[in-house]
């Protein structure tokens, strides 16, 4: 059964996140890059709200009893299969998933200057992801 609440609670969750984030943004490359604080906060909060999305995502896809996603990307493909989002956000969307198992998986490894060319590139993608799963479910 959907929990309308669960999924209010993590649009939440993913707005106040992606406030930060462009608060974030103000910091220029290098800080943002050297400064091991502003760094840390900036991928985290892009964690978070990579995964909120993909929470967000999942809810929908078994409340509307959608076919079941084989990974991460093909949460956008059935939302996008789906008409629950556009197909330009889909393609828009192309390579988040990617870019959470680097930020999960690859930690020793991480490029800090794609950290922040996702965190200049990716807030209004994300923004427009949410929304979009709110009004499919009309919250």
């Amino acid at each position: 059964m959907f929990n309308l609440n669960t999924f209010a609670k993590h649009l939440d969750e993913l707005g106040k996140y992606l406030k930060y984030l462009k608060i974030l943004q103000k910091h220029n490359k290098e800080s943002a890059v050297n400064n091991w604080q502003v760094y840390g906060l900036i991928e985290r909060y892009l964690h978070l709200s990579i995964e909120c999305c993909f929470s967000l995502g999942e809810q929908v896809i078994s409340n509307y009893g959608l076919r079941l996603p084989s990974d991460y990307n093909d949460i956008i493909n059935i939302l996008c299969e789906n008409k629950v989002i556009s197909k330009k956000l889909a393609k828009d969307l192309e390579g988040i998933a990617g870019f959470r198992n680097i930020l999960v998986h690859g930690y020793a490894k991480i490029d800090r200057e794609l950290v922040y060319k996702h965190l200049k590139n990716d807030l209004s993608k994300l923004n427009s992801f949410a929304k979009s799963l709110a009004a499919y479910v009309k919250v």
